[in-house]
């Protein structure tokens, strides 16, 4: 998760949702991976969103 304010987080009644404890907007992102001769090839990037964060951190 990337988060606006906290990394404390807590799971709904619903057992599924998770929000973080202040309220703020935050991101969920996963990877894509296939099995290609039995090992794993990661075919997501977090490429974007590091070169989002760098250029927010640089500015």
């Amino acid at each position: 998760m990337i988060n606006l304010g906290t990394h404390r987080v807590k799971q709904l009644d619903d057992g599924w949702m998770i929000e973080t404890l202040d309220g703020k907007p935050s991101a969920y992102f996963e990877h894509d991976v296939a099995i290609v001769d039995g090992k794993p090839d990661i075919l997501s990037t977090f490429k974007y969103v590091d070169e989002a964060l760098n250029k927010k951190g640089n500015g």
